[in-house]
């Protein structure tokens, strides 16, 4: 999960939170100053969320797990994302993002009014 937040980090600001040169223990310390950058001013509170307390978090025991983030509201609240994820499977010609959203729509419960029964005597 940690290498998710890395590609959403990148996808985001365009640069790697992590300079590979260098140790990566001494970095994790700066992980809060990443979203001091101007491009964290313009994403949703969500994202700055799923990143800097869910994913990029040192300790993998209080990380995110996978089956966590699809439910997180970065993923929930996006409008756009199982439209994205409909295109991306139809270029791949592979149904596989969206079972995930079929699999929720199926286990949603319709609440229907009662049904009243009728005195046939």
């Amino acid at each position: 999960m940690w290498a998710i937040g890395v590609i959403i980090f990148v996808s985001l600001t365009g640069y790697f939170p992590f300079h590979e040169e260098q140790d990566i223990l001494p970095q994790l310390d700066n992980i809060p100053k990443l979203f001091e950058d101007d491009v964290f001013s313009r994403v949703t509170g969500e994202v700055k969320d799923l990143l800097s307390l869910r994913l990029l978090v040192p300790d993998a025991g209080h990380r995110m797990h996978s089956a966590g983030v699809i439910y997180h509201d970065w993923f929930q609240k996006s409008q756009n994302l199982l439209a994205s994820c409909r295109q991306l499977e139809e270029c791949l010609e592979k149904k596989w993002l969206t079972l995930f959203f079929e699999e929720i729509d199926s286990n949603t419960t319709v609440s229907h009014a009662p049904v009243e029964e009728s005195d046939s005597s």
